[in-house]
C-alpha cells in the first residue's frame, strides 16, 4: 500500500497524505471500476474532484460578483466575503511573494502547463497508458480552461485591479502559441 501511495504522489505531484486518501477512496470503489487498477482510480478522483471544486469556486463567484448575480439580502454577507477573498493576499509559495487569488490562478495556469508538458513527454505509451496520458492532459486543460473562466468572471464583476490586469497581459505575451486557454484570457 505504501508503495502505490508513493507512486500516487509522485504522479499526480500531490502530497503523500492525499494520496493516502485517495487510495482509499479508490479502494472503495473498486466494484463500480472493476477493470481499472487503484492507481488508475486515484487518478479519476483525483481529476474529478479538482474540477468538482473549480466548478464550486466559479458558481460561487457567478452567484456573488457578477452582474448577473444575485443582489439580495442573503447574498450581501456572502458577497462581502467573496470580495474579501478575492481582495486577500497569500503566499504565492517557493519566494513568488505574496498574491491575490488571480495572482494564484495564474501560477495554477503555468504549473498545469508544465504537468501537461511533462505529461507529454512520455515515450510511446500504449494501451492503458495511452487511455491514463490522453484522459490527464484531457482534464488539465479542462481545468485551465475553467480557471481561466473564474478569471473571467472576476473581470466581468469589475474586480480586476489594474496591477492583475498587467499580470495577465504579461502572462499572455509569455504565450508561445495561440490556443483555447490564451483567447480565453485575451477576451
Amino acid at each position: 500500500m505504501a508503495n502505490i501511495v508513493n507512486g500516487i504522489s509522485g504522479a499526480l505531484q500531490i502530497s503523500q497524505l492525499l494520496a493516502a486518501v485517495l487510495v482509499v477512496q479508490a479502494e472503495s470503489l473498486h466494484s463500480q471500476y472493476p477493470a481499472r487498477s487503484t492507481p488508475e482510480i486515484c487518478v479519476f478522483i483525483y481529476h474529478q474532484y479538482f474540477t468538482e471544486l473549480l466548478d464550486f469556486l466559479h458558481e460561487l463567484l457567478r452567484l456573488t460578483i457578477s452582474p448577473s448575480g444575485i443582489a439580495d439580502y442573503p447574498f450581501d454577507v456572502l458577497r462581502e466575503w467573496v470580495l474579501d477573498l478575492l481582495l486577500t493576499r497569500s503566499s504565492l509559495g517557493q519566494g513568488k511573494g505574496e498574491g491575490t487569488l488571480v495572482d494564484q490562478i495564474l501560477l495554477q495556469l503555468d504549473e498545469q502547463q508544465r504537468k501537461i508538458e511533462e505529461l507529454l513527454r512520455t515515450n510511446n505509451p500504449v494501451g492503458v497508458e495511452y487511455e491514463m496520458l490522453s484522459y490527464r492532459v484531457g482534464c488539465i486543460r479542462e481545468q485551465q480552461n475553467r480557471m481561466a473562466g473564474i478569471i473571467g468572471l472576476v473581470t466581468e464583476g469589475g474586480y480586476l485591479g489594474k496591477g492583475q490586469v498587467i499580470k495577465v497581459l504579461k502572462w499572455l505575451k509569455r504565450c508561445d502559441r495561440v490556443d483555447g486557454l490564451s483567447g480565453v484570457l485575451l477576451a
